[in-house]
């Protein structure tokens, strides 16, 4: 008798075969900041801008959430924001 084949009862031909179910891999949970709290990789791109382009942080955050990571753009800007000051 192989080990796909079992005799049960009545019936000797009957073959039982081994099935595996493959579940969907569930993505990975992802830690999200809290609302109201900037993601730690944020923070250090507003500190990076302070401390570079003479920017407040306000400032600093208001041009990334504006102009995401177009970095020559948030130059431009920063830059207009040096000179009316």
């Amino acid at each position: 008798m192989s080990t796909t084949e079992h005799e049960a009862g009545n019936s000797p031909n009957t073959k039982y075969v081994a099935v595996a179910y493959i579940t969907p891999r569930r993505p990975m949970a992802t830690r999200r900041a809290k609302p109201g709290r900037l993601a730690k990789g944020r923070e250090f791109e507003i500190e990076h801008l302070v401390d570079t382009l003479g920017l407040s942080p306000n400032q600093a955050q208001e041009l990334l959430t504006k102009y995401g990571n177009d970095w020559e753009r948030i130059r431009q800007e920063a830059e207009k924001f040096n000179d009316e000051a």
